[in-house]
């Protein structure tokens, strides 16, 4: 079931029970971005993922670190964990087949990815769907920098306003 509730910038997609949003494939062939804010309900398993692909690859979180996952195995996991009830800034970026995980603006893991991606559903992964909510969800046909998104982490959507500080409970 998804539903909005107060979020970083004004609504948060609310996710339980089963609830994901599906969207047409956003395809990501060379270098690119993601990030958003999450807040799980629960400590945060391979259940609760930011993005899943067409290919089986998730965005995700193992034992409540964010990983990217596929091919049966953690091609990346972060060093850094996401706690229940507290808004986190997660993002993923390749620049020419150099991955790196942020958490809260922060790089805590680097690895080598070549492949194309569909993205084809937030807040579903291969092992379920997300509980809680996921807010101002972003993807980016280029690899932002470490300051571009440490920058991200510090302040909500340019034009829409509102800040928020790492660790926040808001929307809890």
């Amino acid at each position: 079931m998804a539903k909005t509730l107060t979020g970083i910038s004004h609504n948060a997609l609310s996710l339980s029970g089963g609830g994901y949003l599906s969207i047409a494939p956003i395809t990501l062939s060379g270098d690119f971005s993601v990030d958003a804010w999450v807040n799980t309900l629960n400590p945060p398993t391979n259940q609760d993922g930011v993005f899943h692909t067409a290919e089986g690859y998730d965005f995700n979180f193992y034992a409540g670190y964010p990983r990217f996952w596929g091919d049966s195995r953690d091609v990346l996991i972060s060093s850094a964990a996401v706690r229940k009830g507290l808004w986190t800034h997660v993002a993923l970026t390749r620049s020419s087949g150099a991955m790196s995980i942020y958490v809260n603006g922060v790089k805590t893991a680097e690895g080598t990815f070549n492949g194309a991606l569909n993205i084809d559903s937030i807040g579903r992964t291969v092992a379920g769907t997300y509980t809680g909510a996921l807010d101002e969800v972003h993807v980016y046909n280029r690899a932002l920098s470490a300051s571009e998104i440490a920058n991200l982490m510090q302040t909500s959507v340019p034009g829409v306003g509102g800040t928020a500080t790492p660790g926040e409970g808001a929307g809890a």
